[in-house]
């Protein structure tokens, strides 16, 4: 991934890039493509933390999943819960919820270095074993509140690194 980054940052001084680390073969169009593998690998990393920091993050994307189906979703909860700038204003968003709190545990995952890093966003050390922190306090048989507060704070490692601020 830092070789591809290099490339696409400086192509004039770099012709030759190898990205040994990114999901290059990750592309919609192969053939034989499972698209799951590269989450597989996301939650094995968390899951190498310990177990209940995978299985919490799988619990609060299977209600968050179900809430995205169900127009008596708890909207103004869950922009509560995760401390939203711009609240949801259906039952269709939560989805996009989902996404960004997807995107943020995968880059964590992809840039879990054992060192702080600048050049994509600022990080801690470690960043996805540091967010499984806020997560170890929950267990999946908590309730909403106590499960996507842990998880806001979590994805916060990536999204609020050292700012406080909404999300």
């Amino acid at each position: 991934m830092l070789a591809s980054w290099m490339r696409m940052k400086y192509p004039n001084v770099v012709d030759f890039a190898h990205a040994a680390s990114a999901p290059i073969y990750y592309y919609k169009n192969r053939q034989g493509l499972d698209l799951g593998v590269f989450y597989q690998i996301v939650t094995k990393n968390y899951a190498m933390h310990n177990s209940n920091c995978a299985d919490v993050i799988r619990e609060a994307f299977n209600r968050l999943s179900k809430y995205s189906k169900s127009s008596s979703a708890p909207i103004g909860e869950l922009t509560s819960f995760f401390n939203l700038c711009k609240p949801i204003k259906s039952y269709k968003d939560v989805s996009l919820l989902m996404q960004y709190i997807n995107d943020g545990f995968s880059y964590m995952a992809m840039l879990n270095y054992p060192y702080p890093t600048a050049f994509l966003k600022n990080l801690t050390a470690w960043p996805a074993n540091s967010s499984c922190l806020p997560i170890d306090s929950v267990t999946t048989r908590s309730s909403d509140k106590d499960l996507f507060v842990a998880v806001r704070k979590a994805v916060e490692f990536y999204y609020s690194y050292g700012k406080t601020q909404c999300n």
